[in-house]
């Protein structure tokens, strides 16, 4: 009988079991610790913040407006997607000059986030715990030069590539980048020789839903006249593609200048402006708010009639002189004497609407409404 057999199934039985116990001593998981989680909270709800690695991993949460997220890595950058699952921007966390920091710490208590138009920052710069300086945007007036273009500027590769990384500073990681080493040249177009499956895959992995599909935007659409079979489904896919990315482009045109139209706003009300020599005559005030992140001109004011009419406020008191400047976020108001509107033809009783029109050509709209109810008018006449 040979004693050796059992002797050496035991050994070998202990070599695997250290083997197996190195393997889970070594690993990341079994060394590393979870990070801590990042929190903040958005103005806006039904929107996901995503939080992304160098190596390309990604965590989510949804903002309730308040969110809650354990990042993939100790140092990661945030960006926001909206329900359908497109991607609305970074989060930039400082800077307002030519500079802007996006990378972002485990652990790290964001507070207050402002959504705006293809970005997000911090209301009050975090403290420097918070925040890597490494991780930073080429920016505009503290806006990231990427935004608005999916990262298709100008600009010039550092360092490695990486899903997770922003080679041109332009403030959008690779993963979103449709430009990401900064030529002017799509990525998909620098594809064009790899395999269909595998730009698909390319396409799939770099761009949002709302961006053109691969095939429309490298150009490379082809249809060969000797093998119509093979190119009828081809062409097929094409002309959806391209129907596809026309209505998509034409919603966020649409829907870029109904935000903005949104952003200024007017409101129209009746007033009674008390004096320290005594009281006033009852007037119209017509007030402009600036709610965007840019200077806006204010240039006349007016009020449309239901029959037709506008009559312009020409004659402005001290302190609602127009043109006026109105400052980010910032409001500019004008006042006539009703008196004086109503001897126009004005009825206060009957629903109007206030116009502001900007330099840019732009009319701002109010909401229509009446200044005066009926039953006001008859208790204010007797």
């Amino acid at each position: 009988m040979n004693r050796n057999g059992p002797a050496r199934s035991r050994a070998a039985a202990l070599a695997v079991i250290a083997a197996c116990l190195g393997v889970l001593a070594s690993s990341p998981a079994a060394g590393a610790a979870t990070p801590k989680p990042i929190t903040g909270s958005l103005d806006r709800k039904g929107l996901t913040v995503v939080a992304l690695a160098p190596h390309g991993r990604i965590t989510e949460a949804r903002a309730r407006p308040g969110f809650r997220l354990v990042p993939p890595a100790t140092v990661v950058t945030l960006h926001l997607r909206n329900r359908k699952g497109d991607y609305l921007g970074p989060i930039v966390l400082r800077g307002r000059g030519g500079k802007v920091t996006v990378g972002v710490r485990a652990g790290a208590r964001l507070g207050r986030i402002a959504v705006l138009d293809g970005y997000a920052r911090a209301r009050h710069a975090p403290g420097k715990r918070a925040y890597d300086k490494a991780l930073y945007a080429r920016a505009r007036h503290g806006v990231p030069v990427g935004v608005g273009s999916l990262g298709w500027v100008k600009g010039r590769p550092h360092g490695p590539r990486g899903p997770g990384r922003d080679r041109d500073r332009d403030g959008i990681p690779d993963k979103f980048d449709v430009d990401d080493d900064g030529n002017l040249v799509l990525d998909v177009r620098q594809q064009r020789t790899a395999p269909a499956s595998a730009e698909a895959r390319l396409v799939a992995t770099k761009l949002p839903l709302s961006a053109c599909p691969g095939t429309v935007c490298s150009g490379n659409i082809r249809v060969s006249a000797s093998d119509t079979d093979r190119a009828n489904l081809a062409l097929i896919v094409a002309i959806v593609a391209a129907v596809l990315a026309a209505i998509s482009l034409i919603w966020q045109v649409v829907s870029s200048r109904r935000w903005r139209r949104q952003r200024v706003t007017v409101d129209v009300r009746l007033g009674l402006p008390i004096y320290q020599q005594g009281g006033g005559d009852w007037c119209i005030f017509v007030e402009v708010v600036n709610g965007t992140e840019h200077p806006v001109r204010w240039v006349s004011a007016s009020l449309e009639l239901p029959d037709g009419r506008r009559l312009y406020l020409m004659q402005q008191p001290p302190g609602g002189e127009l043109p006026a400047i109105l400052q980010p976020h910032e409001s500019h108001q004008t006042w006539t004497r009703a008196r004086e509107l109503e001897v126009a033809g004005l009825d206060l009783t009957e629903p109007l609407v206030g116009a502001a029109k900007l330099d840019s050509g732009e009319i701002v709209r109010s909401r229509r409404g009446r200044l005066l109810s009926r039953s006001a008018a008859k208790r204010l006449r007797s």
